[in-house]
């Protein structure tokens, strides 16, 4: 299975519902598309921040220097909004490597140049002020938390403007074979509409509803 290829092929509504039917929470809430391409579909490289004590000296993180063509960046700055981990030069530099795109849970800069670039940004925040000798770089390539969602390095990233969905490794020919069935009733309940059929029978008979697990915890 070419799983890249099918994730970009597939809705992100039907991702996200075929992960409530495998019990999974992959939606990161509150996190938004910055730039002109919002379409992101790529494996995880992990990026962790954390706060420095005021006055102290904290360079600006080299990271990207380590990242593949193809992968997307995901950022963990623990939600801040008063310091940026992200600008035109990161943009300049992730465009000119190849990379797929950006995530972070926190703030981003420089909008005027991200919202121009075809480089795909997403962010909680957009906020002017210098992420250096305010957080530091603490590691890369281990599980991080964004919005509340554990993503590992090589989990699959799929996004557009409805947000950003996070599908482990482990799961994601699963769910990619859920979301193609989703769609495919989906279509089914549009064609017996326009036939004329009520769309509470539609619904009933191609099995839209679903009971959720009764371990679920969301």
């Amino acid at each position: 299975m070419d799983i890249l290829s099918e994730l970009k092929k597939l809705s992100l509504a039907a991702l996200s519902d075929a992960l409530d039917q495998l019990n999974i929470d992959g939606g990161c809430k509150g996190i938004f598309p910055r730039s002109k391409n919002k379409v992101i579909v790529g494996k995880a490289f992990t990026v962790k921040f954390s706060k420095v004590s005021p006055g102290t000296f904290a360079k600006a993180a080299d990271y990207i220097d380590k990242v593949k063509p193809g992968e997307v960046i995901v950022i963990d700055n623990e939600g801040r909004d008063y310091c940026t981990v992200w600008g035109e030069i990161l943009t300049q530099v992730a465009m000119y490597k190849k990379l797929v795109g950006t995530v972070i849970d926190g703030a981003c800069r420089d909008i005027e140049t991200v919202a121009k670039s075809n480089y795909p940004v997403f962010s909680k925040y957009v906020f002017m002020k210098t992420g250096k000798n305010r957080v530091k770089l603490a590691f890369v390539q281990k599980p991080i938390v964004v919005s509340g969602i554990r993503v590992n390095p090589g989990d699959y990233i799929r996004g557009d403007e409805s947000g950003i969905l996070v599908i482990s490794a482990g799961k994601v020919e699963a769910t990619i074979t859920k979301a193609k069935e989703i769609e495919a009733n989906e279509r089914k309940i549009l064609t017996a509409i326009k036939q004329g059929v009520p769309l509470k029978k539609a619904r009933i008979t191609f099995s839209y509803n679903f009971k959720p697990p009764k371990n679920e915890n969301r």
